[in-house]
């Protein structure tokens, strides 16, 4: 669970400051340029997938899609122009075999999105187009990192990411499972 502690509430309350003047995003969150969605890469604290998920309910948004070249490619360059670095959990993850993103759409696999993983084989070490499908493994959150120049990658969901979310507003999210009886 993500935890709230002193520190994070200040890193908020700065976040807050920070974002307070921008008419066109809620508190917290940036426009991605040009005319993109409202995000937040909120770096400061990590968590694993599901908690970095709650995080970004709780904050009125969800884990990041990116479904097409152009959101994907100003993503990376306001990253880069804004100095933001790290390893972000955005909004895909592996559900019975299949890659799909948190809205249910699959998600494009290969080229341009995903990096090169390295992979031990008996050949040694080779690099593969993640998401690594093998049974056996255990990768199944989608994750972009500096270190990968923010290319998506098949990580264990249980890792330590900071969120990255996109505003969806209070009307439509759920936080809890409304199963009445």
């Amino acid at each position: 669970m993500f935890v709230f502690t002193a520190a994070t509430v200040l890193s908020l309350t700065t976040a807050v400051n920070l974002t307070a003047n921008r008419e066109d995003c809620p508190y917290l969150y940036n426009r991605l340029p040009p005319d993109g969605p409202c995000i937040t890469a909120y770096g400061m604290h990590k968590a694993p997938w599901a908690d970095s998920r709650f995080f970004c309910k709780s904050i009125f948004g969800e884990l990041l899609v990116i479904k097409n070249v152009t959101v994907f490619t100003n993503l990376v360059q306001y990253l880069n122009k804004t100095g933001i670095q790290g390893d972000f959990w955005i909004g895909g993850y592996k559900n019975q075999g299949d890659w799909i993103w948190v809205d249910n759409t699959p998600m494009a696999m290969g080229t341009p999105f995903w990096s090169l993983k390295p992979q031990n084989t008996n050949r040694g070490c080779t690099l593969f187009q993640a998401p690594y499908l093998a049974s056996d493994i255990d990768d199944n959150c989608a994750s972009i990192a500096h270190s990968t120049y923010y290319y998506i990658s098949n990580e264990k969901c249980t890792e330590e990411r900071s969120p990255l979310c996109v505003y969806k507003g209070a009307k439509e999210l759920d936080f809890v499972d409304t199963d009445e009886d």
